[in-house]
């Protein structure tokens, strides 16, 4: 349906994709295509072609006009609506084209007036992409596909190829409630069409999901890790390896065979971790968590039978930047 909630939609399907964003005349308050009566009423002569087409094939005048409805260039080349008033404020002459009957219920003036207006949403969106602190991902960030395994959602991802912020943009087209778990912990909601931002971060927050109605969209600040990577953090904060030493003669060794993938994997995680953004993206191509959190549970600190209990600065707690 052509409502408010859909133009907005749309409007953040593109206004958030990678490449250069283009209003034309009209999107900003959600002008609609124009019903002609006639085909006289109609400037565009390719317009006028199609047609005479449509009714050498049989189609009824009613028909054909309907095809020209849906499909005219002219429906983008009606006048700015700026106001109820005669000709929507556009001139105090005769326009090229007939203005758009449905002008007393869509203008400028109007929308100015509402904060959930299709005008409103459009500012809020031009100045989200234009702000300091994301006007680099928006603009340079890379494209990245999202849910495609659900049918009614369009969903994607922009991320910083410098910062490694990663922004969720999801929609739903279709009419019915989906539910989207999110692999990345959400750090703030930027913009809703349909809830206060505010609602939308905190049910995301509780479910670790973000739940979107029919026509409904949102825009999504991310941590840039993925929870899976978060999860194996949580377990390694908690371990404490003890450092080698000829001393106490501690060693540290796996109680059961690994493999040297599984070692090599283990150590480039403890080395890596203040840069996981790597590893985030990594763990969503490959299950790896159960892997990691499984080796580090088979690690266990051996001790030779005449060594002495190990004075505690020679243990290292693993530590990781968030």
């Amino acid at each position: 349906e052509c409502t408010s909630t859909a133009k907005k939609l749309l409007a953040t399907m593109n206004i958030m994709l990678r490449g250069l964003p283009f209003i034309y005349q009209g999107q900003e308050i959600g002008m609609t295509n124009c019903i002609r009566n006639d085909i006289s009423e109609y400037d565009d002569i390719s317009t006028k072609d199609q047609y005479q087409v449509a009714i050498d094939a049989g189609c009824s005048r009613e028909e054909a006009l309907r095809c020209c409805y849906e499909n005219s260039r002219d429906n983008a080349r009606t006048p700015m609506q700026w106001t109820d008033d005669e000709n929507a404020g556009f001139t105090d002459g005769t326009p090229w084209l007939a203005m758009n009957p449905n002008y007393r219920q869509i203008n400028v003036r109007e929308q100015e007036a509402r904060t959930d207006s299709v005008l409103v949403y459009y500012r809020r969106l031009v100045h989200l992409r234009k702000a300091d602190a994301y006007r680099e991902t928006f603009t340079y960030g890379i494209f990245e596909p999202a849910y495609q395994e659900m049918a009614d959602v369009f969903a994607y991802y922009r991320v910083s190829g410098e910062s490694g912020q990663r922004i969720l943009v999801a929609a739903n087209f279709g009419t019915d409630a989906v539910s989207l778990t999110l692999a990345y912990p959400c750090r703030q909601v930027l913009l809703s069409n349909l809830k206060a931002e505010s609602v939308v971060e905190t049910a995301c927050e509780k479910a670790n999901a973000l739940t979107l109605e029919s026509c409904e969209v949102a825009v999504i600040e991310l941590t840039g890790m993925c929870r899976s990577v978060s999860s194996a953090r949580a377990v390694f904060a908690g371990l404490a390896i003890a450092i080698p030493s000829i001393k106490t003669r501690h060693i540290v060794r796996p109680s059961t065979s690994i493999s040297i993938l599984d070692l090599f994997a283990f150590v480039c995680v403890i080395i890596l971790s203040p840069c996981l953004d790597f590893w985030g993206i990594f763990c969503i191509k490959r299950d790896f968590t159960s892997q990691i959190v499984a080796l580090s549970c088979q690690f266990t600190i051996k001790r030779s039978a005449s060594a002495s209990v190990p004075n505690m600065k020679y243990f290292a707690p693993i530590a990781f930047m968030e």
